[in-house]
Protein backbone atom coordinates (compact mmCIF):
# COMPACT_ATOMS: atom_id res chain seq x y z
CA UNK A 1 0.00 0.00 0.00
CA UNK A 2 2.66 1.89 0.28
CA UNK A 3 4.11 2.87 -2.96
CA UNK A 4 0.57 3.57 -5.04
CA UNK A 5 -0.18 5.86 -1.38
CA UNK A 6 2.97 7.95 -1.85
CA UNK A 7 2.51 8.30 -5.32
CA UNK A 8 -0.71 9.98 -5.29
CA UNK A 9 0.13 12.01 -2.06
CA UNK A 10 3.36 13.31 -3.65
CA UNK A 11 0.96 13.95 -7.16
CA UNK A 12 -1.49 15.95 -5.07
CA UNK A 13 0.68 17.42 -3.21
CA UNK A 14 3.08 18.83 -6.49
CA UNK A 15 -0.61 19.80 -7.82
CA UNK A 16 -0.98 22.29 -4.81
CA UNK A 17 -4.32 20.59 -3.51
CA UNK A 18 -3.94 21.80 -0.20
CA UNK A 19 -0.82 23.99 1.02
CA UNK A 20 -1.96 23.53 4.63
CA UNK A 21 -1.98 19.46 3.82
CA UNK A 22 2.00 19.96 2.28
CA UNK A 23 3.25 21.78 5.86
CA UNK A 24 1.86 18.25 7.53
CA UNK A 25 2.86 15.99 5.32
CA UNK A 26 6.09 17.18 4.36
CA UNK A 27 6.87 19.01 8.13
CA UNK A 28 7.70 21.96 6.79
CA UNK A 29 7.36 24.53 9.01
CA UNK A 30 4.41 28.16 8.03
CA UNK A 31 5.71 31.31 8.32
CA UNK A 32 3.59 32.11 11.36
CA UNK A 33 4.39 29.54 13.76
CA UNK A 34 5.91 25.57 13.92
CA UNK A 35 3.00 23.04 12.88
CA UNK A 36 3.37 20.02 14.10
CA UNK A 37 5.35 17.29 12.44
CA UNK A 38 3.30 14.30 10.64
CA UNK A 39 5.71 11.28 11.05
CA UNK A 40 4.06 8.11 10.32
CA UNK A 41 0.20 6.99 9.12
CA UNK A 42 -1.42 3.46 9.92
CA UNK A 43 -4.75 2.39 8.35
CA UNK A 44 -6.67 -0.06 9.89
CA UNK A 45 -9.03 -2.68 8.46
CA UNK A 46 -12.96 -2.60 10.27
CA UNK A 47 -11.49 -5.65 12.69
CA UNK A 48 -8.93 -3.50 14.36
CA UNK A 49 -6.16 -5.49 12.38
CA UNK A 50 -3.55 -3.26 10.33
CA UNK A 51 -3.59 -3.41 6.68
CA UNK A 52 -0.66 -0.69 5.50
CA UNK A 53 1.83 2.03 7.30
CA UNK A 54 2.95 4.96 5.50
CA UNK A 55 6.03 6.28 6.80
CA UNK A 56 6.87 10.15 6.32
CA UNK A 57 9.56 9.85 8.63
CA UNK A 58 11.87 6.99 9.16
CA UNK A 59 14.20 7.93 11.93
CA UNK A 60 10.81 7.83 14.17
CA UNK A 61 11.88 6.29 17.28
CA UNK A 62 8.05 5.92 18.01
CA UNK A 63 5.69 2.82 16.32
CA UNK A 64 2.47 1.03 16.19
CA UNK A 65 3.67 -1.01 19.32
CA UNK A 66 3.57 2.41 21.43
CA UNK A 67 0.07 3.18 20.36
CA UNK A 68 -1.00 -0.44 21.20
CA UNK A 69 0.41 0.12 24.52
CA UNK A 70 -1.25 3.33 25.65
CA UNK A 71 -4.75 2.30 24.03
CA UNK A 72 -6.92 2.29 26.65
CA UNK A 73 -10.02 -0.22 27.09
CA UNK A 74 -12.64 1.35 26.05
CA UNK A 75 -10.55 2.50 22.77
CA UNK A 76 -10.00 5.54 21.39
CA UNK A 77 -12.93 7.97 19.80
CA UNK A 78 -13.14 9.42 15.87
CA UNK A 79 -10.65 12.75 16.19
CA UNK A 80 -9.55 11.76 19.73
CA UNK A 81 -5.83 11.49 20.51
CA UNK A 82 -3.47 9.39 22.83
CA UNK A 83 0.25 11.15 24.19
CA UNK A 84 3.63 9.37 24.18
CA UNK A 85 5.49 12.12 25.30
CA UNK A 86 5.85 14.67 22.27
CA UNK A 87 4.34 12.34 19.94
CA UNK A 88 0.59 12.03 19.62
CA UNK A 89 -1.70 9.44 18.14
CA UNK A 90 -4.97 10.29 16.43
CA UNK A 91 -7.92 8.56 15.32
CA UNK A 92 -9.77 9.26 12.78
CA UNK A 93 -12.78 7.20 10.70
CA UNK A 94 -13.32 6.71 7.16
CA UNK A 95 -16.01 4.51 5.56
CA UNK A 96 -14.80 0.65 6.97
CA UNK A 97 -10.95 1.90 7.39
CA UNK A 98 -9.25 3.72 10.71
CA UNK A 99 -6.89 5.95 9.98
CA UNK A 100 -3.63 6.47 12.75
CA UNK A 101 -1.88 9.74 12.75
CA UNK A 102 1.34 9.73 14.47
CA UNK A 103 2.78 13.14 15.05
CA UNK A 104 5.24 14.98 16.99
CA UNK A 105 3.18 18.15 18.61
CA UNK A 106 -0.62 18.14 18.11
CA UNK A 107 -2.06 18.39 14.50
CA UNK A 108 -4.26 21.44 14.07
CA UNK A 109 -8.08 20.59 13.54
CA UNK A 110 -7.48 22.02 9.68
CA UNK A 111 -3.95 19.59 9.29
CA UNK A 112 -6.26 16.72 10.47
CA UNK A 113 -9.70 17.38 7.60
CA UNK A 114 -6.71 17.88 5.29
CA UNK A 115 -5.30 14.69 5.82
CA UNK A 116 -8.64 13.24 6.24
CA UNK A 117 -9.48 14.35 2.95
CA UNK A 118 -6.44 12.70 1.20
CA UNK A 119 -6.23 9.66 2.48
CA UNK A 120 -9.70 9.23 1.78
CA UNK A 121 -8.94 10.29 -2.03
CA UNK A 122 -6.19 7.99 -2.05
CA UNK A 123 -7.96 4.96 -0.53
CA UNK A 124 -11.08 4.97 -3.25
CA UNK A 125 -8.07 5.17 -6.18
CA UNK A 126 -6.31 2.15 -4.43
CA UNK A 127 -7.46 -1.72 -5.54
CA UNK A 128 -8.28 -3.97 -2.83
CA UNK A 129 -5.42 -6.25 -3.77
CA UNK A 130 -2.33 -3.52 -3.51
CA UNK A 131 -3.34 -3.09 0.07
CA UNK A 132 -0.57 -5.55 2.01
CA UNK A 133 -1.24 -7.86 4.45
CA UNK A 134 -1.26 -7.40 8.11
CA UNK A 135 2.16 -6.12 9.05
CA UNK A 136 2.46 -7.47 12.48
CA UNK A 137 -0.27 -9.36 15.31
CA UNK A 138 -1.77 -8.68 18.42
CA UNK A 139 0.87 -8.30 21.03
CA UNK A 140 1.05 -11.17 23.63
CA UNK A 141 0.02 -10.00 27.09
CA UNK A 142 2.74 -10.21 29.67
CA UNK A 143 0.58 -12.61 32.16
CA UNK A 144 0.20 -15.07 29.98
CA UNK A 145 3.66 -15.11 29.15
CA UNK A 146 4.68 -15.30 32.69
CA UNK A 147 2.47 -18.20 33.13
CA UNK A 148 3.41 -20.08 30.48
CA UNK A 149 7.14 -19.24 31.32
CA UNK A 150 5.78 -20.61 35.09
CA UNK A 151 4.05 -23.76 33.64
CA UNK A 152 7.74 -24.47 31.04
CA UNK A 153 9.43 -24.59 34.52
CA UNK A 154 7.39 -26.75 36.71
CA UNK A 155 7.67 -29.22 32.92
CA UNK A 156 11.36 -28.82 33.22
CA UNK A 157 11.20 -29.93 36.75
CA UNK A 158 8.89 -32.44 36.70
CA UNK A 159 11.13 -33.62 33.44
CA UNK A 160 13.86 -33.62 35.43
CA UNK A 161 12.30 -36.19 38.31
CA UNK A 162 10.85 -38.38 35.53
CA UNK A 163 14.42 -38.62 34.54
CA UNK A 164 15.80 -39.48 37.70
CA UNK A 165 13.24 -42.00 38.48
CA UNK A 166 14.05 -43.23 35.27
CA UNK A 167 17.63 -43.59 36.02
CA UNK A 168 16.63 -45.30 39.53
CA UNK A 169 14.58 -48.05 37.84
CA UNK A 170 17.82 -48.88 35.58
CA UNK A 171 20.08 -49.18 38.49
CA UNK A 172 17.48 -51.32 40.65
CA UNK A 173 17.49 -53.19 37.00
CA UNK A 174 20.60 -53.56 36.69
CA UNK A 175 21.00 -54.84 39.97
CA UNK A 176 18.03 -57.63 39.75
CA UNK A 177 19.56 -58.50 36.83
CA UNK A 178 23.08 -58.88 38.81
CA UNK A 179 20.85 -61.11 41.64
CA UNK A 180 19.17 -63.17 38.93
CA UNK A 181 22.56 -64.37 37.88
CA UNK A 182 23.83 -65.13 41.03
CA UNK A 183 20.57 -66.66 41.74
CA UNK A 184 21.02 -68.97 38.53
CA UNK A 185 24.84 -69.55 39.18
CA UNK A 186 23.67 -71.05 42.99
CA UNK A 187 20.75 -72.73 41.01
CA UNK A 188 23.94 -74.82 38.54
CA UNK A 189 25.33 -75.44 41.68
CA UNK A 190 22.91 -77.23 43.78
CA UNK A 191 21.28 -78.85 40.19
CA UNK A 192 25.27 -80.10 40.12
CA UNK A 193 25.34 -80.91 44.23
CA UNK A 194 21.65 -82.59 43.79
CA UNK A 195 23.03 -85.23 40.35
CA UNK A 196 26.00 -85.93 43.14
CA UNK A 197 23.90 -87.12 45.54
CA UNK A 198 22.20 -89.05 43.25
CA UNK A 199 24.82 -90.96 41.74
CA UNK A 200 26.22 -91.33 45.47
CA UNK A 201 22.51 -92.82 46.27
CA UNK A 202 22.85 -94.43 43.58
CA UNK A 203 26.20 -96.26 44.65
CA UNK A 204 25.01 -97.00 48.39
CA UNK A 205 22.18 -98.83 46.79
CA UNK A 206 24.25 -100.93 44.50
CA UNK A 207 26.60 -101.45 47.70
CA UNK A 208 24.01 -102.38 50.01
CA UNK A 209 22.34 -105.14 47.64
CA UNK A 210 25.96 -106.69 46.88
CA UNK A 211 26.28 -106.54 51.09
CA UNK A 212 22.66 -107.95 51.18
CA UNK A 213 23.63 -110.17 48.43
CA UNK A 214 26.85 -111.66 50.53
CA UNK A 215 25.00 -111.67 53.42
CA UNK A 216 23.10 -114.54 51.87
CA UNK A 217 25.77 -116.64 50.43
CA UNK A 218 27.62 -116.26 53.73
CA UNK A 219 24.57 -117.35 55.76
CA UNK A 220 23.89 -120.47 52.87
CA UNK A 221 27.84 -121.13 53.01
CA UNK A 222 27.55 -121.08 57.20
CA UNK A 223 24.29 -123.68 57.53
CA UNK A 224 25.96 -126.02 54.66
CA UNK A 225 29.51 -126.27 56.51
CA UNK A 226 27.23 -126.12 60.19
CA UNK A 227 26.64 -129.80 59.94
CA UNK A 228 30.05 -130.46 58.74
CA UNK A 229 32.54 -128.54 61.17
CA UNK A 230 30.46 -126.70 64.03
CA UNK A 231 33.05 -126.12 65.84
CA UNK A 232 35.58 -125.62 63.55
CA UNK A 233 34.05 -123.31 61.54
CA UNK A 234 31.77 -121.16 63.87
CA UNK A 235 34.85 -118.51 64.93
CA UNK A 236 35.57 -118.14 61.38
CA UNK A 237 32.07 -117.51 60.27
CA UNK A 238 31.41 -115.28 63.60
CA UNK A 239 34.32 -113.17 62.41
CA UNK A 240 32.76 -112.75 58.94
CA UNK A 241 29.63 -112.08 60.02
CA UNK A 242 30.75 -109.21 62.13
CA UNK A 243 32.71 -107.85 59.31
CA UNK A 244 30.22 -107.83 57.44
CA UNK A 245 27.86 -106.13 59.78
CA UNK A 246 30.61 -103.24 60.64
CA UNK A 247 29.98 -102.88 56.63
CA UNK A 248 26.30 -102.73 56.09
CA UNK A 249 25.93 -100.52 59.20
CA UNK A 250 28.88 -98.10 57.71
CA UNK A 251 27.09 -98.00 54.46
CA UNK A 252 23.64 -97.03 55.60
CA UNK A 253 25.32 -94.10 57.83
CA UNK A 254 26.71 -93.27 54.33
CA UNK A 255 23.08 -93.43 52.78
CA UNK A 256 21.52 -91.77 55.63
CA UNK A 257 23.64 -88.76 55.25
CA UNK A 258 23.33 -88.26 51.94
CA UNK A 259 20.11 -88.47 51.80
CA UNK A 260 19.89 -85.45 54.42
CA UNK A 261 21.92 -83.48 52.62
CA UNK A 262 19.65 -84.15 49.49
CA UNK A 263 17.18 -82.83 51.21
CA UNK A 264 18.63 -79.51 52.40
CA UNK A 265 20.05 -78.84 48.89
CA UNK A 266 16.34 -79.05 47.54
CA UNK A 267 14.92 -76.91 50.42
CA UNK A 268 17.73 -74.45 49.73
CA UNK A 269 17.04 -74.48 45.47
CA UNK A 270 13.57 -73.75 46.63
CA UNK A 271 14.22 -71.03 48.34
CA UNK A 272 16.49 -69.46 46.05
CA UNK A 273 13.74 -69.58 43.10
CA UNK A 274 11.12 -67.72 45.27
CA UNK A 275 13.25 -65.29 46.14
CA UNK A 276 14.32 -64.86 42.45
CA UNK A 277 10.90 -64.82 41.39
CA UNK A 278 9.48 -62.33 44.32
CA UNK A 279 12.28 -59.86 42.79
CA UNK A 280 11.03 -60.46 39.54
CA UNK A 281 7.64 -59.39 40.25
CA UNK A 282 8.39 -56.19 42.19
CA UNK A 283 10.47 -55.08 39.38
CA UNK A 284 8.14 -55.69 36.50
CA UNK A 285 5.60 -53.80 38.91
CA UNK A 286 7.98 -50.66 39.36
CA UNK A 287 8.39 -50.48 35.90
CA UNK A 288 4.55 -50.94 35.26
CA UNK A 289 4.38 -47.58 38.13
CA UNK A 290 7.05 -45.95 35.98
CA UNK A 291 5.45 -45.82 32.72
CA UNK A 292 1.77 -45.06 34.15
CA UNK A 293 3.68 -42.10 35.51
CA UNK A 294 5.11 -40.96 31.97
CA UNK A 295 1.74 -41.75 30.24
CA UNK A 296 0.07 -39.53 33.16
CA UNK A 297 2.62 -36.75 32.86
CA UNK A 298 2.55 -36.58 29.05
CA UNK A 299 -1.13 -36.14 28.83
CA UNK A 300 -0.68 -33.49 31.72
CA UNK A 301 1.39 -31.91 29.57
CA UNK A 302 -0.69 -32.25 26.24
CA UNK A 303 -3.67 -31.02 28.53
CA UNK A 304 -1.79 -27.79 29.43
CA UNK A 305 -0.48 -26.97 26.04
CA UNK A 306 -4.02 -26.90 24.66
CA UNK A 307 -4.86 -24.52 27.64
CA UNK A 308 -2.47 -21.88 26.60
CA UNK A 309 -3.34 -21.92 23.24
CA UNK A 310 -6.51 -21.58 23.90
CA UNK A 311 -5.77 -18.91 26.08
CA UNK A 312 -3.19 -17.07 23.39
CA UNK A 313 -6.32 -17.25 20.80
CA UNK A 314 -8.21 -15.52 23.53
CA UNK A 315 -6.21 -12.58 24.35
CA UNK A 316 -5.41 -11.72 20.69
CA UNK A 317 -9.51 -11.82 20.03
CA UNK A 318 -9.36 -9.50 23.06
CA UNK A 319 -6.75 -7.12 22.03
CA UNK A 320 -8.89 -6.70 18.24
CA UNK A 321 -12.16 -6.53 19.85
CA UNK A 322 -10.59 -3.47 22.22
CA UNK A 323 -9.37 -1.96 18.80
CA UNK A 324 -12.37 -2.36 17.18
CA UNK A 325 -14.50 -1.35 20.29
CA UNK A 326 -12.86 1.92 19.82
CA UNK A 327 -14.59 2.66 16.53
CA UNK A 328 -18.29 1.49 17.17
CA UNK A 329 -20.89 3.75 18.62
CA UNK A 330 -20.95 4.23 22.25
CA UNK A 331 -23.84 1.71 22.94
CA UNK A 332 -21.32 -1.38 21.87
CA UNK A 333 -19.13 -0.12 24.35
CA UNK A 334 -20.88 -1.20 27.78
CA UNK A 335 -21.23 -5.00 25.58
CA UNK A 336 -17.96 -4.99 24.86
CA UNK A 337 -16.86 -4.31 28.44
CA UNK A 338 -18.96 -7.17 29.62
CA UNK A 339 -17.23 -9.26 27.45
CA UNK A 340 -14.15 -9.03 28.08
CA UNK A 341 -14.81 -8.65 32.22
CA UNK A 342 -16.35 -12.41 31.25
CA UNK A 343 -13.19 -13.55 29.46
CA UNK A 344 -11.09 -12.32 32.28
CA UNK A 345 -13.08 -14.21 34.69
CA UNK A 346 -13.07 -17.32 32.48
CA UNK A 347 -8.72 -16.36 32.43
CA UNK A 348 -8.60 -16.07 36.15
CA UNK A 349 -10.20 -19.47 36.42
CA UNK A 350 -7.99 -21.44 33.76
CA UNK A 351 -4.75 -19.51 35.70
CA UNK A 352 -6.06 -21.02 38.78
CA UNK A 353 -6.55 -24.14 37.60
CA UNK A 354 -2.96 -24.37 35.79
CA UNK A 355 -1.23 -23.61 39.72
Amino acid sequence: MQGPMEALVTGILMRGLSPALTAVLMAAPSRKAARAQLKKIYVLDDRGEMTGEYVLDADCPIDYDDFLKVLPPEGIGDRDSLFVGEYVFTAFQSGKLVFVLLSRGHLAAEDVDWTALLLTAADSHLAPGNRAAPARTTEAKPDLDRAIAEREARFKAKEKSLAEQEAKLQGESANLLGRQEELNRQKAGLTALADYAARMQDSVTRGVSRAMKTLEMTEQLAASRHLESKTTDSKATSDAQQAFEQERNALLAAKNEVDVRYREATAQIAKFEKEARDAIAALEKERANANTRLADEERTRKEIEGRVADMSQRFAAMAKERLVASHREPGETDEVRKTMEGQKGELARERKFLQ
